[in-house]
């Protein structure tokens, strides 16, 4: 089985579309789309519209849907304001059927297939990884180094597979999730 992993699209559809084709044009037989749909760039009817298309999916929630789909029980008066009043845009923006398809998207989901270890699904590390390494690699060391111009794959695997490595507590929480991806 071969998959497509897609994220974080942020309404970016000519994106999508790019990535879409690039996966046909790979013989990608599963797509697997992990969360953050709709901010970001204006369409995000059509990449939610697009997602629903797809015949082999599976499909969870980010952070942004989680956000959507937080404003369903509280009173418009009391949704926020200033930098995440976008949400309460984004909320009447979107078509119904859209709407309720966030609304029905689970956080995580475990995929089983014949011959193929289970995949285990979801969008945000800290859910599972909270105060372990995934969650304080610092982007800055990053960046840091392409300024520098001492940045190499090379130096950045060795920096996160130190950090890794020294994780004991990563480790138990690896340990805590069922077996496979």
């Amino acid at each position: 089985m071969t998959y497509a992993l897609i994220s974080d699209i942020h309404g970016n559809m000519p994106a999508l579309q790019a990535v879409l084709e690039d996966a046909r044009s790979s013989n990608v037989q599963q797509y697997i789309f992990l969360g953050d749909y709709c901010f970001g760039l204006a369409y995000p009817n059509e990449v939610l519209d697009c997602i629903r298309s797809i015949s082999s999916k599976y499909v969870i929630g980010g952070n942004e849907e989680n956000a959507i789909a937080g404003l369903k029980n509280i009173n418009p008066s009391k949704w926020p304001t200033g930098q995440f009043e976008t949400y309460s845009w984004y909320y009447n923006y979107l078509s119904n059927e859209n709407r309720q398809f966030i609304f029905s998207l689970p956080h995580e989901i475990v995929i089983k297939t014949d011959n193929v270890p289970s995949l285990f699904v979801f969008h945000k590390p800290e859910r599972y990884f909270l105060d372990s390494s995934p969650s304080t690699i610092n982007p800055q060391y990053f960046a840091a180094s392409i300024d520098n111009k001492t940045f190499t794959v090379e130096s950045f695997k060795d920096y996160t597979d130190k950090i890794l490595e020294d994780d004991s507590l990563l480790k138990e929480q690896l340990d805590a999730l069922e077996d496979g991806i």
